[in-house]
């Protein structure tokens, strides 16, 4: 299964009413109701595919101070390259919206309902790196894991329990040789699987290469997997190219935004809405978290830089990323990153479970080379080691220290953050490692079977496999 990362970015006319967009759309999204036709939660669970949703006013600075663009940012399952599955779900959408006029109405191009679909499809943004963290799972494959553990838990615990008394039936579970004899084969044709993602590699890296040159390519690659000596196979290569990181692990990640220090302007690229209050009620109303991101790209060469960056992202992404982990994170859902703006700004938009703070915090610890490597495209080269005003003071720390100033990293990513005016999942309380027990517990499982033979199927599969 195929997924695809629908992007719009319309810009908003002159007379647009800014202010009662922005508090329809902060309706739509606390409130999640229409005009008494029904929820807006239940006729966007309607549209086939829809994973994850988001809408929210941005700015668009280079046409002035006071202009405005309205951003739509949804995942769907189809491939990328089905125009048709995305014409699809653009006419679903339609559909399930209340008052597209109210929407779209100030959009520049917007011409109504029955137009609908063309209008957005000429305002479409491909990705230039997406990651999925379950590319073989669709909603309805979820939704049927959603169902199966329902049952499971009501043959768990029959009088209506909802926390398990002691651990789980699987622990301390005896020898499986049928679980080590998986194990064995998967590693004797682990050469097998590799040849073709060699080859889909190499043929990756020979595309960045003709298009950026050799140069951005291969520095973009170290620099990811600089900070990678956890395991082996990186550890043997940044050893042999001396690959070594210039600056010392952060001791601690984990800084409250409100403390950080020096305090950042909001920049100029960020969302209509200024951070404040609205933060934590949008950001913390689910399981599921979104974050949106517009950072500056200081020049040509920085862009040039990020291409190869955000190649050797998606290339790695879709071959070697295993399901539900992305270099050793398993929060997130789906992310992508686009130049926008003609390559003037980078555009990141990441479905993720948990806080803000948690979801920053395992980015630094765990892939903050790969941070380094992304967003070192906001800082100018040849900064000045003593610089006054906050942006220049920015831009030389970043150069300098990157994600190991956790402090002033975290005060970046707020300064540059749009705020989501209405947030949509599909499956609003499911996580990242809940799909992966999931995957594992409901094996060759159906609802249709007795309940002896489910518990007994279920059973069996966590105990031949590692939970």
């Amino acid at each position: 299964m195929k997924h695809t990362a629908v992007t719009v970015i319309a810009r908003l006319k002159p007379s647009a009413d800014l202010p009662t967009l922005a508090q329809y759309l902060l309706a739509m999204g606390q409130t999640l109701s229409a005009d008494g036709d029904g929820t807006i939660q239940a006729k966007l669970s309607e549209v086939s595919g829809l994973h994850f949703l988001r809408l929210l006013i941005i700015k668009d600075p280079d046409r002035g101070p006071e202009r405005a663009r309205l951003l739509l940012a949804a995942v769907i399952d189809g491939d990328e390259n089905d125009e048709s599955a995305t014409d699809r779900f653009l006419a679903e959408l339609g559909d399930a919206l209340p008052d597209l006029d109210k929407i779209w109405g100030g959009c520049e191009g917007y011409v109504g309902r029955d137009g609908f679909v063309a209008f957005m499809s000429s305002n479409l943004i491909r990705p230039a790196a997406f990651y999925v963290a379950f590319k073989e799972e669709n909603v309805e494959s979820l939704r049927r894991y959603d169902a199966l553990r329902r049952r499971w838990d009501e043959l768990r615990f029959p009088q209506g329990r909802h926390s398990p008394e002691g651990p789980p039936p699987w622990s301390g579970r005896p020898f499986s040789v049928l679980r080590y004899w998986r194990r064995f084969c998967r590693w004797v044709a682990r050469p097998v699987t590799l040849v073709p993602q060699l080859a889909a590699t190499f043929a990756d890296g020979r595309r960045m290469i003709r298009a950026y040159g050799f140069r951005p390519t291969w520095a973009g690659a170290t620099t990811i997997v600089r900070g990678l000596n956890r395991y082996p196979g990186w550890r043997f290569f940044n050893l042999m190219t001396c690959n070594f990181e210039r600056q010392a692990r952060p001791r601690l990640s984990q800084v409250p935004v409100d403390r950080t220090n020096p305090p950042f302007d909001r920049n100029e690229q960020c969302g209509f809405l200024e951070a404040g209050s609205h933060l934590p009620g949008v950001e913390d109303r689910l399981e599921q978290n979104q974050l949106t991101l517009i950072t500056p790209i200081a020049n040509r060469q920085r862009l040039n830089q990020l291409g190869a960056v955000l190649g050797a992202v998606d290339s790695y992404a879709r071959i070697w990323s295993r399901p539900g982990n992305l270099l050793g994170m398993s929060t997130i859902h789906f992310v992508r990153w686009m130049p926008i703006d003609d390559g003037r700004r980078l555009l990141m938009l990441s479905d993720y479970d948990h806080s803000w703070e948690a979801y920053i915090d395992e980015f630094i610890e765990m892939i903050r080379t790969g941070m380094d490597a992304i967003w070192s495209s906001a800082a100018k080269t040849g900064v000045p080691a003593y610089k006054t005003g906050p942006t220049e003071l920015y831009q030389d720390n970043y150069l300098w220290h990157g994600s190991g100033d956790a402090s002033t990293f975290k005060h970046f990513l707020r300064a540059h953050q749009a705020n989501a005016h209405l947030f949509y999942s599909a499956q609003a309380s499911r996580t990242v490692l809940h799909t992966k027990e999931d995957r594992q517990l409901f094996r060759n499982v159906s609802l249709t079977m007795s309940d002896h033979e489910f518990r007994t199927r279920v059973l069996e599969n966590a105990a031949n496999e590692e939970i």
